[in-house]
């Protein structure tokens, strides 16, 4: 697998190592600083391995949680002025140990040493950490064992002061500074980092990709992925990351070919043949989508996510009848299911059937939560063409709700009221509701009931390129329509490939105003294709939904 065009193909045999803290055995408390220190010193070697990927861990079970397929655990001592370590690394699958390990030197020549030692026993190819000095790895042994980030964030702080060429320690307090929103003391740091270190081709990797990370900087991320999957080939938590953050981006097929990749490396993963599922569908690959979550089905049998999974690549791709089955399969386990399994029914005509499982999910109208059964109900009866009955419906119900469930009511209401073309209504929206993508959504709506078709497309475009694929069902669909109503049939098509699920592909208060729109979008397309046959099946389900009452 080639990522970015660039990368190295990853190794397709990877022993993922956990690595323990080694445990003092010596008769002085006052190198317990040493016994994450030496894992933290092996992992950071082990980066850019071909073969292994390191990674600390505080226990077996974590061990297992990282699906390692080796562990390496030891101790270490201090006897008549030598210092040693006593390692083995055991085989998780074969429960035997597969490697003994003794390394040792004299006290005065330091820990770092022997811990490098150690790495480079585990793999020829090892780095060297990236300092020589004790004092600055005593400082960093003590921040990752430190209780609360200023502890952390101090310590490195000395662990750099120790040593202002070790690249880590900045690296460290950077990730700190990111992780509590101190953006530009984070950036500040990356950059003295840059400037007053000695880097090597992953320490500077890492540093860019933080940077990257702390400034919202989609592509800099991007490209910092990149280059670490290039120089960490081992490392499949890269891949997945980068196949995630291009799925993002709409880079679909380079989004397959890192989760690929990932699989590779790492096979016994279940989110990430999940997520590779997902990256298929997204290339209208819906046998190939299946086969990765079925995948993920068996590394996880009892996790109802997988049947979940199979039933939204099977309903985006239009076979909702199989959409239905997983559904409903799902719904043993887990019963919101079935307000899937409804919509994919929806999508066939069975709105009798479809109605059945709504009813299931919902539940009782009255009692306790029969005020949100009966706004869902509500919901329900307008978007499938019962349009009178649902906003009767609402009517009654809104005056008996309090706060914010009356205020949702009023705010279907005058979405529905909108859609008839009221404009009180839409006025009374646009002034109560801040600037978010939803309220954007609603603004261009209001662009494409006035018909103002090509005012809405950049609206619209700006909210679909900043909407993650997974959740831009909504937006896409009023996009596809502007493209539509502006001639762009062709880029309309491709919109529309993917099939949004009715009230859970977003805010289901926005539900009516993209179904049954799809629909007729779909006909108008279909025909332009010359596939008469198809558009005349969209067209009715349309017209059943859309173009007038229907009755239970």
């Amino acid at each position: 697998m080639v990522v970015g065009g660039c990368a190295r193909q990853p190794a397709t045999k990877v022993e993922r190592l956990a690595v323990l803290p080694l445990e003092n055995l010596s008769s002085d408390p006052q190198w317990n600083w040493y016994a994450r220190a030496s894992s933290a010193v092996v992992q950071y070697d082990l980066a850019g391995a071909n073969n292994i990927f390191a990674k600390t861990v505080d226990s077996l079970s974590a061990a297992q949680s990282m699906q390692a397929s080796r562990v390496l655990e030891g101790y270490f001592f201090e006897r008549n002025g030598r210092i040693g370590i006593r390692a083995t690394v055991e085989d998780l699958r074969k429960t035997r140990a597969v490697e003994q390990l003794e390394i040792e030197g004299p006290v005065a020549g330091g820990f770092l040493p022997l811990a490098n030692e150690l790495a480079r026993r585990l793999s020829p190819g090892a780095r060297r950490f990236g300092t020589s000095n004790e004092n600055a790895l005593r400082f960093y042994g003590e921040a990752l064992g430190a209780s609360g980030a200023d502890a952390t964030e101090l310590a490195l702080k000395s662990a750099m002061d120790a040593d202002p060429r070790f690249a880590t320690s900045y690296l460290g307090q950077a990730q700190i500074l990111a992780g509590t929103g101190a953006r530009d003391r984070a950036l500040q740091m990356i950059q003295a980092g840059e400037r007053g270190t000695q880097l090597d081709a992953i320490d500077r990797a890492d540093l860019q990709y933080v940077a990257a990370a702390a400034s919202g900087n989609a592509n800099e991320r991007i490209q910092a992925l990149e280059t670490l999957a290039h120089i960490e080939p081992a490392n499949a938590t890269l891949f997945a990351d980068l196949g995630e953050a291009q799925f993002e981006r709409r880079n679909f097929q380079s989004s397959v070919r890192n989760y690929q990749a990932a699989t590779l490396l790492n096979p016994d993963d279940p989110r990430t043949w999940n997520m590779l599922g997902y990256a298929l569908a997204w290339t209208r690959d819906l046998n190939g989508a299946r086969q990765a979550i079925q995948e993920y089905e068996k590394l996880a049998p009892g996790d109802t996510n997988a049947l979940d999974s199979l039933g939204e690549v099977s309903f985006y791709l239009g076979d909702f009848e199989s959409a239905a089955k997983y559904f409903q399969r799902a719904a043993q386990r887990n019963p919101p299911e079935l307000l899937k399994a409804a919509e994919a029914l929806l999508m066939t005509g069975d709105v009798r059937l479809a109605d059945e499982f709504f009813a299931k999910y919902v539940g009782p109208v009255k009692g306790v939560q029969g005020g949100r059964a009966a706004y869902q109900m509500a919901q329900w009866e307008f978007l499938t063409g019962r349009r009178t009955a649902g906003i009767a419906a609402m009517e009654r119900l809104a005056p008996e709700l309090e706060g914010g469930a009356r205020s949702l009511a009023l705010s279907q209401l005058a979405i529905w009221k909108m859609k008839a073309g009221d404009d009180e209504a839409f006025a009374g929206l646009a002034a109560a509701r801040p600037d978010t993508p939803g309220a954007r959504v609603l603004d261009a709506y209001g662009l494409l009931l006035a018909k103002k078709y090509a005012e809405a497309l950049p609206l619209l475009q700006a909210v679909y390129e900043g909407t993650n694929p997974s959740a831009d069902g909504q937006v896409r669909v009023l996009l596809a329509w502007a493209r539509v109503e502006t001639g762009g049939f062709a880029e309309a098509g491709k919109l529309l490939e993917i099939c949004p699920l009715p009230l859970s592909s977003g805010e289901p208060m926005f539900a009516s105003l993209v179904f049954p729109r799809y629909f007729a979008l779909r006909a108008e397309v279909l025909e332009k294709q010359g596939k008469p046959d198809e558009a005349k099946k969209n067209h009715e389900l349309f017209m059943k939904y859309g173009g007038g009452e229907i009755t239970k």
